[in-house]
């Protein structure tokens, strides 16, 4: 499964996020088991971050908000490549 995370942090908070994210991956403890990041991208005008992940078991989501709550504000959404969701209005006709 897919979801679609916005990260979203103040200025204030950018150097405190990324100190924190070399942290993590100079340790390995960036991503909780059964995330796979598919991909990331940051807003030019920073202070934002997208991150695709694919999850097994959806509450894996839960691991990955828990690292960075002390740091920045996490939307996730649940999200279906425009393939699978042609499929899926066909097989609704």
């Amino acid at each position: 499964m897919l979801f679609m995370c916005t990260s979203t942090w103040n200025p204030g908070q950018a150097n405190d996020a990324i100190k924190k994210r070399l942290e993590m991956e100079k340790t390995g403890d960036v991503l909780p088991p059964g995330v796979k990041v598919v991909g990331e991208w940051g807003y030019i005008g920073g202070g934002k971050a997208f991150t695709l992940i694919e999850v097994d078991d959806p509450s894996a989501c839960m691991g990955v908000w828990m690292k960075w709550a002390d740091t920045m504000s996490i939307d996730m959404v649940p999200v279906l490549e425009r393939k699978d969701i042609r499929k899926l209005r066909s097989k609704s006709k």
